[in-house]
């Protein structure tokens, strides 16, 4: 795919608005996702990310992003509190800092960035940094989705440690991890962190720049063009709209998904555990999906579900839930009781479904006995 440029707000939402959507609930919040894109934008600053086959093979990549719960603000948050033991928050500084870091604990100068995952916060929050840097952005990322844990990524799965990894928060704490005894300590020790820098704001971004690698190893391991499809994606449910149609429909369609159930929220529960929001959705149907249930299990994430109890689909395959009416996506931050929402299922690009994927992001991952399924074979 080509090279793309977001030069108005306009683009930038549908960018957003496709990355929420592939994000599958987590990813990052859309607002975050405005606070990277828009002050840029609104300077005239490039802003985009580039086709694999137009970067050099020299040089070196590495993968940016932030870390921690999904989790809300809670009541009575009152925005500008002062926290006098962790000082002055310095917006925007987590992911230039983090790469920086790691360019100067290695020696090695980065030249592009990739994300982590699709999302909201943590697809823009690379571009922010490649603007602030002057660095290029790769059209690719570690998963075709998001996913709660750094260890998931087709670089993990390919055998790369995250260390070294420099981490760095908007209060400007930051850590060099040198080595770490596994992929899940390292993501353990990572979140830990992202936990004390969100205690006194949800909002903060506690940010990580890792798997540095050759350029030309990025382009081999990484999800192809998928930037560019979420900004497809996003364009095309805004199209929908203007021009009357079903647009959670159209989403699916372009999105090679299935709209798997429609109905009403109608209860969530949730806990902030250990650096993820963690909890179950249930959705009751509507129309000619009345007199069924859907369940859904979440770690940042949707990853297990049921139907009427049944199980249906599971990760590494996606499920997202948007707005009935808009197709909007809405993220596990937000998603309440009383929505009246849709469910969009899509098959997971074919570098989470290896056996390798499978085992750390399928359901016995998560701790459910319960065999992966192709979504394919579930809805067919």
């Amino acid at each position: 795919m080509p090279s793309v440029k977001l030069t108005t707000r306009v683009q930038a939402d549908d960018f957003i608005r496709g990355l929420a959507f592939m994000g599958t609930g987590g990813g990052g919040r859309p607002e975050a996702g405005r606070e990277n894109l828009y002050p840029h934008i609104d300077k005239g600053e490039p802003l985009g990310w580039t086709d694999l086959a137009e970067l050099p093979d020299d040089g070196y990549a590495c993968c940016a992003f932030t870390m921690g719960s999904t989790a809300p603000r809670p009541p009575g948050f009152q925005e500008g509190q002062q926290w006098p033991e962790y000082g002055t928050r310095a917006p925007g500084t987590a992911l230039p800092v983090a790469v920086r870091e790691l360019e100067e604990y290695t020696g090695r100068r980065v030249s592009v960035l990739f994300p982590l995952e699709l999302g909201a916060a943590n697809t823009t929050g690379p571009l922010h940094c490649a603007a602030e840097l002057g660095l290029k952005v790769a059209d690719g990322e570690g998963c075709g989705r998001a996913v709660p844990e750094a260890s998931q990524i087709t670089p993990a799965l390919a055998g790369y440690t995250i260390w070294p990894a420099a981490i760095s928060d908007e209060w400007g704490n930051i850590l060099i991890l040198k080595r770490a005894s596994s992929l899940d300590i390292a993501e353990a020790i990572g979140k830990a962190i992202s936990v004390i820098s969100k205690t006194p704001d949800p909002h903060v971004f506690c940010g990580m720049a890792c798997y540095l690698m050759p350029v030309a190893e990025m382009k081999r391991l990484i999800v192809p063009g998928t930037l560019s499809k979420a900004y497809t994606l996003g364009q095309g449910i805004r199209h929908a709209r203007e021009r009357g149609q079903d647009p959670v429909s159209v989403a699916a369609q372009l999105a090679d998904g299935w709209v798997v159930f429609r109905g009403i929220v109608t209860k969530r529960e949730w806990q902030n555990c250990k650096g993820y929001q963690i909890g179950t959705t249930e959705i009751t149907g509507v129309g000619s999906y009345s007199g069924h249930r859907m369940r859904i299990w979440f770690k940042n994430e949707h990853h297990v579900s049921w139907v009427d109890d049944e199980p249906f689909i599971t990760s590494p395959d996606l499920l997202t839930v948007v707005d009935a009416a808009t197709a909007e996506p809405i993220t596990n931050t937000y998603l309440a009781e009383g929505n009246d929402v849709a469910v969009v299922g899509m098959a997971a690009p074919p570098q989470l479904r290896t056996r390798a994927a499978i085992s750390v992001l399928g359901p016995k991952h998560f701790g459910f006995d319960l065999p992966y399924r192709p979504i394919e074979s579930l809805v067919r």
